[in-house]
Parts: structure tokens; C-alpha cells; sequence
């Protein structure tokens, strides 16, 4: 989602117009027949095409954007032993990619950040794990070269 998410909407929206534009006169064409409503079949394509992009290309395209964004103000440092070097999203999942110093001692339990951290987190995700644009937010630290890593899930997040 790179390339398009540096593409204003309606450019998004009119590229898969046409691609769907084209696909129906294709379908159109091979229908050969003499029914006139093969005719307009490139005009149902296009107006499908409309709904299938705001629901299955535009929500990956938002959530490229808000990396993009987002990584712009980073690397940052949360507090004097975390660093947040960057986000990523890919397949449903949203990482957060931190660095622990090296003054945190090997073999940290981060588990507490999540015990601790659960309410606020479900308040900051709950919008997109509702909607599905994220099915998961992943918590990635490393720490002396190992990582360790927790997930918040939607279901974690019911009340």
C-alpha cells in the first residue's frame, strides 16, 4: 500500500474504476451476445467497484498513511529506558517497535506493561479492532538483542 497511500483518494478511487471499468468490458466482450444489457455491463463494474474499494483497498491505505505519519516523529523516547524506534502494519497486525536500554537487566518481565497498560490500550484500539481495520496490535521490545514481544487482541478489549 506504499505506492497508493501517497495518492490522493479519488486517484485510488478512479484507478480501480477503470480497472474494473476495463474488466467489465472484457466479461462484456466475451459475452459476445446481443442482449443490450452487456452494454452496461462496464458501468456496473465501475459503480461496484466504488464499494469495493472503500471497503477492502482504502482502510490498508489509511492505515499506511498513519505509519508513514507516525514514523516521521521517530525514533522517540518514551521514558528514560524506552525508545520507540517505529511502527509497522502488514496483514491486520499493528507493531510497535521498541529498544529497551541496556541499563534494563537481561530476562525483564514486560508482562506488567500489558497487565497495567490494558485499559488505556483498549481505549486507543477499540475503534479499529470494532471496525476491523486492525485485528491485532503487537508490543515488540528488544532487549540486548533479544526480543520479546505481547499482542492485544479485540477480545481483550470487550466489556
Amino acid at each position: 500500500m506504499g505506492l497508493l497511500s501517497g495518492l490522493p483518494d479519488f486517484v485510488i478511487y478512479a484507478i480501480f474504476g477503470a480497472i474494473a471499468g476495463g474488466i467489465g468490458a472484457a466479461v462484456g466482450g466475451l459475452i459476445k451476445g446481443r442482449a443490450k444489457w452487456v452494454r452496461i455491463l462496464p458501468v456496473i463494474f465501475v459503480v461496484l467497484s466504488i464499494q469495493a474499494t472503500k471497503f477492502s483497498v482504502m482502510p490498508d491505505v489509511r492505515m499506511a498513511r498513519t505509519v508513514e505519519t507516525l514514523n516521521k516523529d521517530l525514533p522517540k523516547a518514551i521514558d528514560e529506558v524506552t525508545t520507540l524506534n517505529r511502527v509497522s502494519f502488514a496483514n491486520g497486525e499493528f507493531v510497535y517497535h521498541y529498544q529497551l536500554a541496556d541499563s534494563v537487566p537481561v530476562g525483564t518481565d514486560i508482562s506488567p506493561v500489558k497487565t497495567q497498560g490494558l485499559a488505556g490500550m483498549c481505549n486507543s484500539w477499540r475503534g479499529p479492532f470494532i471496525s476491523k481495520e486492525v485485528s491485532s496490535v503487537k508490543y515488540q521490545y528488544q532487549l540486548h538483542g533479544t526480543e520479546t514481544s505481547f499482542s492485544l487482541l479485540p477480545q481483550e478489549c470487550t466489556q
